[in-house]
């Protein structure tokens, strides 16, 4: 086994690993992270023809539930090609990463240019995509966690408000909003008890809405410009463990929601927006 360090903050305790007698689920596994955990990166295209970027964790095996975080990148972040991509947003955070390594897949298509993820044409295409994620690779459908820069970080706002039961938490990095006739009113009523973080330049007006949705305590400036945010973000190390804050954070959450599979992964129904 990897030696590392277990962190146990708000996940449930564990119970009995399932069989035919007792039924009892799998135990939802408390963050991991290690200097020897190292993540592996595939290119795929999914079955909507959308070229997405896998980065996999050395901790993950076909035996164990392994958590998964979703990114959506930004408006201008967007790319042509799977070389341009990688230059750009989330893909040099992790190309330049010097903490802790930590247990968990992470998913970042590549979306369709100018569509801000919050039309049907990327919507429904990236549900479809991250189900076929969960399946082939044994996630843990209580720990799915989604998060994004600028228009990526509307595009959180907007999938959550499609399936807030879907995932475990999301972190909003410079988001400005779901817009598309979705009002504060409708998230707070829908979304509202969603484990919710947003980081962002100072100035950027959508974090006092941010503060009124989800509590001041949970929204943050970041000391940079719009363009640095996920880099500082991701990086912060307030204990000087070499732990990334806000992915023990993510990875902490649990959807309380979803129930773990009893013997293999299966296809979340999907119930379209």
């Amino acid at each position: 086994m990897i030696e590392g360090i277990l962190y146990e903050p708000n996940y449930v305790p564990p119970v009995d690993i399932a069989d035919e007698n007792t039924g009892a689920e799998p135990p939802v596994e408390p963050p991991y992270f290690s200097d020897d955990i190292t993540f592996s990166k595939e290119w795929y295209k999914s079955a909507d023809n959308w070229n997405y970027l896998l980065y996999k964790p050395s901790s993950a095996s076909p035996d164990k539930l392994t958590p998964l975080i979703v990114w959506l990148h930004g408006g201008g972040e967007f790319a042509t090609t799977p070389a341009d991509f990688e230059t750009r947003g989330f893909p040099p955070v992790m190309a330049n990463w010097k903490l802790k390594g930590f247990h968990s897949y992470i998913l970042c298509p590549m979306g369709p240019k100018y569509d801000c993820w919050v039309h049907s044409t990327s919507v429904n295409p990236l549900f479809d995509l991250i189900n076929s994620v969960v399946t082939e690779y044994n996630i843990d459908p209580r720990k799915i966690s989604i998060c994004g820069h600028s228009c990526g970080g509307k595009g959180t706002e907007f999938m959550t408000y499609q399936r807030p039961d879907y995932f475990s938490c999301q972190v909003i990095l410079s988001g400005y909003g779901p817009q598309n006739g979705i009002t504060d009113a409708m998230i707070k009523e829908k979304v509202g008890k969603l484990p919710t973080r947003a980081y962002g330049e100072s100035g950027l007006y959508r974090h006092s809405q941010l503060k009124t949705l989800y509590g001041s305590e949970n929204v943050f400036v970041v000391n940079t410009d719009h363009s640095g945010v996920p880099r500082l973000t991701f990086n912060q190390d307030s204990n000087n463990d070499g732990i990334s804050d806000v992915f023990l954070w993510m990875l902490s959450q649990v959807n309380e929601h979803k129930e773990a599979p009893k013997t293999e992964p299966t296809l979340p129904l999907i119930v379209r927006p």
